[in-house]
């Protein structure tokens, strides 16, 4: 804001814009190091990295979360819900807050000191069928992690195996159960890659972070070579490294 007030001010009084820090062209890369400089140091201050950690987590969300009571109509309540797009830490936007959940976890953590590799919604054009029209259609399953095969899908039914009620169509539920079918029958049918299940009903449980862990390790386990696994969290400069690059 500063730099544009005193760029119109020059320009609008023909006099020659002032010295300032960040000047020249390369202003944005210039201010980005600035900014990267201030999060790398405060390397030993574990409460203000908790701070930038929860920034980061909520950075560049575009909206603000409403309850069906701030809506004179259900219907209304119901697009609201259907338009919301959530960040990710690496800036991947993601459907839900639990898949945003889940990708920051994945996105925070090592394995057995390596950095995870995962896909979100990456066509997988082994699954591609015909459609009614005969058309072709590819799949894109949830999250994929390319060094091990492996997909996770959360599936957005809860413990009833309910859709959510702002889902459309003349009956979600069985609409949405039956292409989820689908999609495990096309995995039965493969010998390469394993898929894993996650739903929203298990991320309402207090205990989702480690149903996750433990099935991910056990789909992995056959395909590692290390015989411990265990997942580390990030260092703070690792994280804002790896944060800021993305």
């Amino acid at each position: 804001l500063g730099k544009k007030i005193l760029e119109d001010s020059s320009r609008n009084n023909s006099k020659q814009m002032p010295t300032i820090l960040f000047s020249g062209d390369n202003f944005d890369i210039k201010f980005q190091k600035f900014i990267e400089k201030i999060f790398l140091s405060v390397l030993k201050e574990e409460e203000f990295q908790k701070k930038v950690f929860k920034y980061l987590e909520d950075y560049d969300e575009d909206f603000i979360s409403k309850e069906e009571e701030d809506f004179e109509t259900r219907e209304e309540y119901f697009k609201y819900k259907k338009s919301l797009e959530y960040t990710a830490l690496n800036g991947v936007k993601v459907k839900s807050k639990d898949e945003k959940d889940i990708l920051n976890f994945f996105i925070m953590n090592k394995l057995y000191n390596q950095e995870i590799m995962i896909l979100y919604e990456e066509p997988a054009e082994w699954m591609s069928y015909l459609d009614r029209d005969g058309q072709k259609k590819i799949p894109e399953p949830d999250f994929y992690f390319p060094e091990y095969d492996l997909y996770l899908e959360h599936w957005a039914i809860n413990e009833k195996g309910e859709v959510p009620e702002w889902f459309e169509g003349n009956n979600p539920t069985e609409e949405y159960v039956k292409n989820m079918n689908l999609k495990k029958e096309k995995f039965r049918n493969n010998d390469k890659y394993i898929l894993i299940e996650t739903s929203h009903g298990d991320y309402l449980k207090s205990n989702f972070k480690e149903l996750l862990i433990d099935r991910f390790l056990k789909a992995i386990k056959n395909k590692s070579s290390e015989k411990k696994l265990v997942f580390v969290p990030l260092s703070y400069e690792e994280l804002v490294s790896k944060v800021w690059d993305e």
